[in-house]
Formats: C-alpha cells, sequence, structure tokens
C-alpha cells in the first residue's frame, strides 16, 4: 500500500544492503512526514517539542517529545536516538552521505519517529523511517 497525501509520496520502497543474507533487498519505508500525518489524522496528536541534543555516557544523542491531547499535565512522549545506535553506513563501513553531512537532522527524525510510536503506538506500531532502518 502506498500513502499518498497532498501529491507528497510519505511511502518508500527502497533498496538495503541486508549483512545477514549478504545481499540487497527491497524494504517498504515511510518518511517522517508520513508518521506526523498518522499521528495527525487520529485527532489528538498535540505538536512536539524541538530537538534537545547532548551527550552522556553512552554518547550523542537527541531527544524529542511528543504530545497527545488526550493525555494530562503536560506529559508527552520521549524519544531519545542515540548517535552510535542510528548512524547508517555502506557496506564498505563508511557513513552514508546524509548521516555524514546531516547528522543531527538524521537523529532528530529518529528520535521523533521513536517518539511518536510512543505516542501512537496503536497507529504507528512497525512503521519506519528510512533513517531509522539502518538500525533494524
Amino acid at each position: 500500500m502506498v500513502l499518498v497525501h497532498y501529491n507528497k509520496l510519505q511511502v518508500y520502497f527502497v533498496k538495503r544492503w541486508d549483512s545477514a543474507k549478504r545481499q540487497e533487498i527491497w524494504a517498504i519505508q515511510t518518511s517522517i512526514d508520513g508518521l506526523r500525518s498518522i499521528a495527525e489524522r487520529t485527532g489528538k496528536y498535540d505538536g512536539q517539542d524541538e530537538p534537545v541534543y547532548g551527550k552522556d555516557e553512552s554518547g550523542e544523542f537527541c531527544k524529542v517529545k511528543v504530545y497527545r491531547k488526550d493525555w494530562s499535565g503536560g506529559r508527552g512522549a520521549v524519544g531519545i536516538a542515540y548517535l552510535s545506535e542510528f548512524v547508517q553506513k555502506k557496506k564498505d563501513g563508511e557513513v552514508t552521505q546524509f548521516w555524514s553531512r546531516m547528522p543531527k537532522l538524521m537523529l532528530a527524525k529518529c528520535a521523533e519517529a521513536l517518539a511518536i510510536r510512543k505516542a501512537f503506538p496503536e497507529d504507528t506500531g512497525g512503521v519506519y523511517t528510512n533513517e531509522e532502518m539502518g538500525s533494524y
């Protein structure tokens, strides 16, 4: 199934290297905009905070908090993505082009996707973005 919203593609059919199979495989992935649209369509999406970047004993990370209208007290779902867990590399071990040029943006997308899935598990469970797939 391909989701299209306002003529923007939100789901992609992409080729990925599967190291276990030692071959390229095709995978279906959504965009971060696709996850945002799913959250919005629930009628319960109440925005998010800007990404917060930091570093701790586990390394560099990004944190994003997503809110639901039906959760009280300003509580939100937090997604924390560590660079070492999500950075994508090519077959030769080199960091991919986008992760090399825009690591903070890519990491923020991963953290946001994690938070959206926490906030809306019934609608987004099992839906992953391209930025995350290098880690799964």
